[in-house]
């Protein structure tokens, strides 16, 4: 398992939800690591590196991520989701 990504520092996503466990990829992507019973992902191809790290929230793993980190003192809107995505050049779908 990838244990540099740069998503889950970035996203506090390990520190919110104490961990991540492998998954399952999707979207061409060959590898996968999941946060809060697979409602959150973060996937990556190793053979494709420059495509990057695609995340995926569901809805409820996106509340969970967005109360819980509130509950730890962040500020973790869908505005502020977006812009850090923007500047990280992310193409959304």
């Amino acid at each position: 398992m990838n244990t540099d990504l740069q998503l889950d520092k970035e996203l506090k996503l390990s520190e919110i939800f104490g961990g991540s466990d492998k998954a399952k990829a999707l979207n061409y992507c060959s590898e996968a690591i999941s946060y809060y019973d697979n409602k959150i992902k973060i996937m990556w191809s190793d053979k494709k590196k420059i495509q990057g790290q695609l995340p995926y929230f569901s809805a409820t793993g996106f509340k969970a991520w967005q109360n819980i980190g509130k509950l730890r003192g962040y500020d973790l809107s869908f505005i502020n989701l977006l812009k850090f995505m923007t500047t990280k050049k992310a193409r959304f779908t």
